[in-house]
């Protein structure tokens, strides 16, 4: 995986990495170059308006 998001990279592309719900995976992920990510490990879906709030805090 890390070489393919490398190459990604490479062009200028990031790479989102969906359903994170451990350290452990936010660990790999992170080191086989992966940029972005999001999943219960960071928080449970919001409402626009609970997003706002969590984003403000």
């Amino acid at each position: 995986m890390g070489f393919r998001w490398g190459c990604l990279s490479a062009y200028g592309t990031t790479v989102l990495a969906e359903g994170v719900e451990t350290q452990g995976q936010l660990e790999c992920l992170t080191t086989c170059g992966c940029d972005r990510f999001q999943g219960y490990y960071f928080s449970r879906p919001l409402s626009a308006l609970a997003l706002s709030e969590y984003i403000e805090k």
